[in-house]
């Protein structure tokens, strides 16, 4: 059948072919042995986890001698290569505003990182001290701006200060609460 096929080069051809396949299967062995970094917006990184800390996640990627942070409260979970899922930030979906109770207040930046920007949230009051002072007349301008916010579909409220051009009436209300919302 392969008569005019020289004999050595036939035996090169079928170990190079062999050789190719070995590289092949090792490289998907080594595939599958690497961890699962599923992110918040749902990307995936495939590395060796290294630490998992209050604040990072330490990995390193195959071939690569250094190790690579990410901050934990951007990534959803991890799958490591033995099969065990780790949760590490759960996800809040807001569908409507019926999920305003889901909507939560922070004052730390922090809690934006890996976020996206979804608009601005504001209420006015007269009594308010703040956030760490409501009385029970502030339950329904908290719910109001939750309300706000679950519109715009964001779980994060930021707590801060107007922009210095920002428009309002300063003597009509002794207090202006004032949020960037944010989501995935």
């Amino acid at each position: 059948m392969f008569s005019h096929v020289p004999r050595g080069t036939m035996r090169s051809r079928c170990f190079s072919v062999l050789l190719v396949i070995c590289f092949w299967i090792n490289e998907a062995h080594a595939q599958e042995q690497l961890d699962r970094i599923v992110k918040l917006d749902g990307t995936i990184l495939r590395g060796s986890i290294m630490n998992i800390d209050n604040r990072f996640l330490h990995y390193s990627l195959p071939g690569r001698m250094y190790a690579f942070t990410i901050l934990r409260s951007c990534v959803h979970e991890v799958k490591y290569s033995s099969g065990r899922v780790e949760l590490i930030t759960p996800k809040v979906l807001i569908n409507s505003s019926a999920d305003w109770k889901l909507v939560r207040f922070t004052a730390n930046p922090a809690d934006t990182e890996c976020l996206q920007f979804q608009g601005v949230v504001e209420g006015h009051s007269k009594g308010i001290l703040g956030f760490l002072r409501l009385t029970r007349s502030d339950i329904p301008l908290v719910r109001k701006i939750k309300k706000q916010s679950a519109r715009k579909k964001a779980h994060i409220i930021y707590l801060t200060e107007p922009p210095s051009d920002y428009q309002y009436q300063s003597w009509q209300f002794s207090q202006l609460i004032y949020g960037r919302c944010f989501s995935y």
